[in-house]
Formats: structure tokens, sequence, C-alpha cells
């Protein structure tokens, strides 16, 4: 009888681990696709807005524009060909333009925030690392 009982206890926690572990990966999928869907609408608010302040940028640096770094400037030009090329009427490839466009322009606002980090609080750096790349391999 004894035996009988650690048997279905032992059961009840596996059924119940693998509930519990659907559970995590439900939600975790439903989380994806709420990234995914605010992605799209940032995107979409850049893809709006980006030939004005493009524009902006460019005008107002005038010759100094190719002083920023190489980072920005590959981020800035990657969405401005995207605007250009961008196409609304297959899903996978706008959402593919809009994913590259996020990406370039977080890019960009990187930078920008660790160059004003390094030029006002450069000992921020040493206490918090905003080298995104740190992020990812440590």
């Amino acid at each position: 009888m004894g035996k009988k009982l650690v048997i279905v206890i032992a059961a009840l926690f596996l059924l119940s681990g693998c509930a519990t572990l659907r559970g995590w990966v439900e939600q975790g999928s439903q989380e994806y696709v709420y990234n995914y869907e605010t992605g799209v609408k940032v995107s979409q608010n850049i893809l709006r807005a980006w030939p004005f302040y493009s524009a902006l940028v460019k005008a107002y640096l005038g010759a100094d524009y190719n002083k920023l770094p190489g980072e920005v400037l590959d981020a800035i030009k990657a969405i401005d060909d995207i605007v250009v090329d961008y196409n609304e009427d297959d899903p996978i490839v706008r959402d593919g333009y809009l994913g590259e466009m996020l990406g370039a322009w977080l890019r960009i606002q990187t930078e920008v925030t660790l160059s004003i980090i390094k030029k006002f609080a450069p000992d921020l750096l040493e206490i918090i690392p905003l080298d995104p790349m740190l992020w990812v391999t440590s």
C-alpha cells in the first residue's frame, strides 16, 4: 500500500509539474505575441515619422552629419532604405522591414544615450554596464 501511495503522489507531482510548465509556456508565448504587436506599432510610428526626423537631423548637422559614429550613420541609412522599400501588402516582408527598422532605431538610441552618458556622467559606466553587448555575453 505504501509503495502505491508513493507512486500516486509522484504521478500527481509529475502531472502538476507538466500543467505548471504548460502554463508557463503558454504565458510566455502570449507575452511573445504581445511584444510582437507592440513592436509592430512602435515600428509603424517610426516609419510614419522617419522621413521628417531623418531630414531634420541631416539638415541640422549639415557638414557635421558625417562626423556621427559609423554605427549611427549605418542605422540611419538602413532606416532610410527601409522607408523607400517598405511594402505594406506582404505581411511577412512588412514585418521583416518593421523588425529591421526597429532594430536600427534602437541602435541609434543606444549610441546617442551612451554618448550622452560618456560626456556628462562617465562614472555611471563604471557602476552600470550600459554596453548592450555586455548584456548578451554575460
